[in-house]
């Protein structure tokens, strides 16, 4: 989303504790990618359409006051049952502060159960009023992947937090 080449960090658990922080974002200058400016611009405005516009199939990641960019996609696999769901995602769309990639193995269509979790990510880290620690907070137990500040979800986390596929 920014041109640059994004750092590894990665994420052993999660949790709405006060003050629990999932990793410390590294903030140091990464190179640029070798895309052209327009090539970008124009990506950009296609992801953006993904999710905001009137036939868009990330519509479900659309975030209350911020403009959020994405692209759905699926995988096959070898086995059978549903694809593998696929999301990416980064907001907002002028000076991205935060990319979410989400992976959920046999689940279905990334628009229907993959952008909902990055709308829950992405409504989190930009209205965290709206999540203040409960009583039973519940600590995720799996592993996330932050790329930059990113976040891929695995899909060993517990099926309530993800959708139902298509």
């Amino acid at each position: 989303a920014t041109g640059h080449v994004p750092r590894l960090h990665l994420v052993r658990s999660m949790s709405e504790e006060p003050g629990f922080e999932p990793y410390v974002a590294d903030t140091t200058a990464r190179a640029r990618a070798p895309i052209a400016a327009g090539i970008l611009d124009y990506a950009r405005r296609g992801m953006w359409d993904v999710v905001n516009g009137g036939e868009g199939t990330g519509r479900r990641a659309q975030v209350d006051s911020i403009e959020v960019a994405g692209k759905t996609g699926s995988a096959q696999h070898s086995g059978e049952g549903p694809s593998h769901a696929l999301f990416i995602a980064f907001a907002p769309m002028v000076q991205p502060e935060i990319a979410v990639a989400v992976i959920l193995e046999a689940r279905g269509g990334g628009g229907a159960v993959a952008a909902p979790v990055a709308q829950k990510v992405l409504d989190h880290y930009f209205h965290p009023e709206r999540y203040l620690p409960k009583p039973d907070s519940l600590a995720v137990d799996s592993t996330v992947a932050v790329i930059d500040t990113a976040i891929v979800a695995s899909s060993s986390a517990p099926d309530s937090l993800f959708p139902e596929g298509d």
